[in-house]
């Protein structure tokens, strides 16, 4: 009974927040003809809440939307770890993998584990915050957010060129 209400209590502060940031994100879309970043607010693999917001205030971010069941997106992971540890320092930039499997860490973790990543994984079990990137949830998928919230690069689905496209987007970066 803990665990529901616990459960519960996630669920509503979760719903609260993505509203909130739908709303916050629609009204910038309207104000400026600069592709913002849908903002969001979800919990990590290790429970936590994270923002769009607090992460970009400190680093430009590669996102990278997954599902443990993607093969191509397995394969992608290992690559974006080493792009991110490529330009960390020079370019400021962190890896955010965020994770759409319904069943969340479940599934998640191990993938994880058997890749060997222990970069920030987010969880998007409703795939609300997803779906403002990507409307028909097409994967893999990663965008660039540079600190200015701006969408400065982003690639859907399976292509050979993207890896090398997006590493020259991050050369790009101010």
């Amino acid at each position: 009974m803990k665990t529901y209400m616990v459960l519960k209590q996630k669920f509503l502060l979760y719903s609260i927040i993505c509203i909130t940031a739908i709303i916050w994100g629609s009204s910038i879309h309207s104000r400026s003809m600069v592709k913002q970043a849908p903002g969001f607010a979800i919990f990590d693999i290790e429970d936590k809440f994270v923002s769009l917001n607090d992460l970009t205030k400190k680093h430009n971010l590669i996102i990278s939307f997954w599902a443990s069941y993607c093969l191509p997106c397995k394969k992608e992971i290992p690559q974006l770890v080493e792009l991110e540890k490529k330009y960390s320092l020079e370019k400021n930039l962190k890896l955010v993998l965020i994770n759409i499997d319904t069943e969340g860490k479940v599934k998640a973790k191990p993938v994880l584990d058997e890749l060997g990543v222990s970069t920030l994984c987010l969880m998007d079990i409703y795939q609300i915050n997803t779906k403002n990137y990507i409307s028909n949830l097409k994967i893999p998928a990663v965008f660039i957010v540079n600190r200015k919230n701006e969408i400065v690069f982003e690639a859907v689905g399976e292509n050979e060129e993207n890896l090398q496209k997006l590493e020259k987007a991050i050369i790009n970066l101010k």
